[in-house]
């Protein structure tokens, strides 16, 4: 009974794996990355960690002109993403909000949401 189940989690994680490799290949993650990219990558992986915001900015290294978002008024590559919310970045950092200060977030479902 408990060997069943223990290969029944093996599977069923085995099949989640390789439902997740083959989308991360659908999209382009497995292809080679040029060196120099390469390395915004990691720099922005360590700067902002696997939260969105690093995965955006990795992804703006990765492929800049890669399409991160499309919303019903505009579509936005990962660049313009990256560059967008570094803006309001530095705009909150002016008005004195600091790493860790709690913000509350008004915006539409639409790109102005991620950004």
């Amino acid at each position: 009974m408990i060997v069943d189940r223990f290969t029944a989690l093996a599977g069923d994680a085995a099949r989640g794996g390789w439902a997740t490799a083959k989308v991360a290949h659908r999209i382009g993650l497995t292809r080679p990355v040029r060196p120099d990219r390469l390395v915004g990558v990691v720099a922005a992986l360590r700067h902002w960690g696997r939260t969105p915001a690093g995965l955006y900015a990795a992804n703006a290294a990765r492929d800049p002109g890669g399409i991160a978002i499309i919303d019903e008024r505009e579509t936005l590559t990962f660049a313009e993403v990256d560059r967008r919310s570094s803006i309001v970045a530095a705009e909150l950092a002016a008005r004195g909000i600091r790493p860790g200060d709690r913000v509350a977030l008004l915006a539409r479902n639409s790109a102005a949401f991620i950004v």
